[in-house]
């Protein structure tokens, strides 16, 4: 999980947000992928989760998650650095 990230912050990014934003908010993604078609950017990723990094702090009641599986929470930006969607859910192993 990136340093700064929270599902609280991820939950305030907004569609139109620029990618300077989403840095100040939720600080340096793990990872930025560059999605090209026909060689041509189409979109950034910024994923802010990985497998197991979010289980210390996900807890229900007194059960907290396993390894079974792990939270994925991205962001996705225009070429221009503009958020065009957020969304986040639980990926199984």
């Amino acid at each position: 999980m990136a340093n700064d990230f929270s599902l609280e912050k991820f939950q305030e990014i907004k569609p139109g947000m620029d990618s300077l934003a989403v840095f100040k908010l939720l600080g340096k993604p793990l990872f930025i992928r560059h999605d090209t078609v026909e060689n041509k950017l189409f979109q950034i990723r910024f994923e802010y989760t990985s497998d197991g990094k979010l289980l210390q702090q996900m807890k229900r009641g007194d059960q907290t998650y396993e390894d079974y599986a792990w939270y994925n929470a991205v962001v996705t930006l225009n070429p221009s650095g503009k958020v065009e969607r957020s969304g986040g859910g639980w990926c199984y192993d």
